[in-house]
């Protein structure tokens, strides 16, 4: 192969690690052009020895290491790739050790790179590209792990030829190894010599690095100087380079800002740069404060983001930050107020959500942050609550569960969070509230997990709001200081009814109103019994329903509960007590004939009416003083109609069945 035709082959295979081709993951074109790598080695191999000792051969040995190394590059990747392999077969069975990672064919390309690299420098002491040879060998040394004596070679090019085009990356390559090892003096005085070449591919760089530098040192407002220098040398720049460094450098000096109280300036200095992107910048800055933990300027910063851009569909975001920061510290009143503000100024119906109705996305968007802010909100406060008992505490979540359940009704979220808005109202003794919030659970999902306990929870808050109204139980007003145990078992519904004394009333009684609450506490009941048939406690439940249609006086009402009681569960004590309260209604109604029918049939169930046991002496009892004044209600019937033959007669009858004094 003629040189000419050497030279040809390698300007074709030299830029492969820019090119369409090298940057396409194809193996078959990466191995055509190893192959054409292995032909161009072999024909060097063969050249190189013919060639008299001088710069060209010198040229050849560079270009031979150059190869090798490429080589070295493309193995690396196979063995990646094989290992890969490998290892996806044995994940399949896991037989036998996990594959390892075998680097000997790459390893041992780069040892002919660097073996030809040091030949070259020792050899040919007067080669004319003698610090270009320094240079590829650090950087490929460097590159490949062998930091330090990547190193060591930039150190010998800046030595040993100042003047050389390569000393300047060499001083920002030699910059950057000791700016990630926090070595900063170093690093400063190598990017220091890379910029004082005021090369215009480096000097922004470096004073960019150099900004970092001062940076890492706390000296923000040299920091703030150099990213400002770098942003002014840049601009106008139409270099991809220069203007992706420009944004950058945007970027960065919002982190050094955050360190010095230049809120105003900051902002001015980014509207006034980044253009466009001002709205962007100034977040950035905004952002910073926030991650810092700076939260009063990070609120500032929020409000004059709102101030400037009141419609921007990033609004939302900004006032949620500003309600998280205020949560953070710990500014409870501001958090309502702002919690408020999310809501009203970019909810739904909110003027911002009108004007950005072509943004369904951002429409979406503050939708979900709005939800996900109140839901994340509520749910710390509340578990802040059962721990610090504060009844204070329990207040703010529960304004903030309302505010919730105002503004997101139809969410996923919805059942489980009316669900502890419940929770909440029963453990600040807001008993009527309470319930109907439970009573809710139960309406949007009857088959829910929580949907028996809330319905029960339900019939235990009426219960409460009811004994209120009566006189029974004192209404509590709790201080913010107050302790609250939202945990404190709420016990069961009350078995004390059948307890209560049986008055004697007229027969001419007429039904009583029936309360609202406690018309409440009826549905309650049902609502619970058509979720829970057969619970343990469900004729409880039943005669406590029944139980408020008797002492209302709604006899007919009562009479049925009381009956269905008394047919399903004949042997149960609660269904003696409905006995007892059936008996009682037909005798406040003086239904004598019916009294004694009703009594008789009881009397001839032995599972209600046990033989000789307590229940049925007194139904027996009540029988035969049933049939005694249904004879007198005849005999005073009779003698009103004033029939001599009809009073002797109802005369005779009720000697017959008088009962005994005893």
């Amino acid at each position: 192969m003629t040189l000419c035709a050497l030279a040809a082959l390698l300007l074709a295979l030299s830029p492969a690690a820019s090119s369409p081709a090298a940057l396409q993951d194809d193996r078959q074109a990466d191995a055509k052009a190893d192959r054409k790598r292995d032909e161009l080695i072999e024909d060097l191999k063969v050249i190189i020895p013919r060639m008299p000792e001088g710069d060209r051969r010198a040229d050849l040995y560079f270009q031979l290491a150059e190869l090798w190394w490429e080589k070295a590059r493309y193995a690396g990747l196979q063995e990646v790739r094989d290992h890969d392999d490998a290892v996806a077969k044995w994940a399949d069975k896991r037989e036998g050790e996990e594959p390892k990672l075998d680097t000997s064919r790459s390893d041992g390309y780069r040892r002919e790179a660097i073996g030809l690299y040091q030949e070259v420098l020792d050899r040919y002491p007067a080669y004319e590209r003698r610090d270009e040879v320094l240079f590829v060998a650090g950087h490929n040394l460097y590159e490949s792990g062998n930091r330090d004596r990547g190193i060591a070679y930039y150190s010998a090019l800046i030595a040993q030829y100042p003047k050389s085009r390569f000393v300047p990356d060499a001083w920002v390559q030699t910059g950057e190894h000791f700016f990630a090892t926090n070595d900063l003096p170093r690093a400063r005085e190598a990017f220091e010599k890379a910029a004082s070449f005021h090369l215009p591919k480096l000097y922004a760089f470096a004073l960019y690095k150099l900004a970092w530098c001062d940076y890492n040192a706390g000296a923000y407002g040299a920091a703030i100087a150099k990213f400002k220098e770098v942003i002014a040398y840049s601009e106008g720049e139409a270099r991809g380079d220069r203007v992706q460094l420009r944004q950058e450098a945007l970027k960065d000096i919002v982190l050094a800002y955050a360190h010095v109280d230049a809120i105003d300036g900051a902002v001015a200095y980014l509207a006034e740069k980044a253009g466009a992107d001002s709205v962007e910048a100034i977040q950035r800055l905004a952002v910073t404060y926030f991650d810092d933990g700076k939260f009063e300027q990070a609120i500032r910063v929020y409000r004059i983001l709102q101030a400037r851009a009141p419609g921007h569909a990033k609004a939302p975001a900004w006032q949620q930050k500003i309600l998280l920061a205020y949560d953070k510290l710990n500014r409870r009143d501001q958090v309502v107020t702002e919690m408020n503000r999310l809501v009203g100024e970019y909810g739904p119906q909110s003027g911002w959500a009108k004007a950005n109705t072509a943004e369904k996305g951002a429409l979406a968007e503050a939708r979900d942050l709005a939800e996900a802010s109140l839901r994340e909100l509520v749910q710390d406060y509340h578990q802040e609550a059962i721990k610090t008992k504060s009844a204070a505490t329990y207040r703010l979540a529960r304004d903030i569960y309302r505010q919730y359940l105002d503004t997101f009704p139809q969410s996923e979220s919805t059942a489980s969070m009316r669900f502890y808005y419940a929770e909440i109202l029963y453990a600040l003794e807001e008993w009527d509230a309470a319930a109907m919030e439970y009573g809710k659970v139960v309406e949007a999902d009857p088959k829910g997990s929580q949907a028996q306990r809330a319905a029960y929870n339900a019939i235990l808050a009426l219960e409460k709001a009811v004994a209120i109204a009566k006189g029974k139980l004192k209404k509590r007003e709790l201080a913010d200081a107050a302790k609250v145990e939202e945990r404190k078992d709420k016990g069961h519904v009350d078995r004390g009814a059948g307890k209560l004394r049986l008055e004697t009333v007229t027969r001419d009684v007429q039904p009583e109103p029936i309360p609202e609450n406690e018309q409440k506490l009826i549905a309650a009941c049902d609502r619970y019994l058509r979720l829970a048939s057969g619970a343990k406690d469900e004729i409880v439940i039943r005669y406590k329903a029944a139980f408020v249609f008797y002492e209302r006086r709604h006899f007919v009402d009562a009479a049925k509960r009381f009956g269905e009681i008394i047919l399903r569960w004949p042997t149960d004590s609660w269904s003696q007590k409905a006995a007892e309260l059936s008996l009682d209604i037909l005798n406040t109604r003086q239904e004598w004939q019916a009294l004694s029918d009703l009594a008789q049939r009881f009397l001839q169930d032995s599972q209600l009416c046990p033989p000789g046991s307590k229940f049925q002496l007194e139904t027996a009892r009540v029988a035969e003083g049933a049939r005694f004044k249904y004879a007198m209600q005849l005999y005073e019937e009779k003698k009103a109609s004033r029939s001599p033959r009809a009073s002797s007669s109802c005369a005779n009858t009720a000697a017959r069945i008088r009962p005994s004094s005893s």
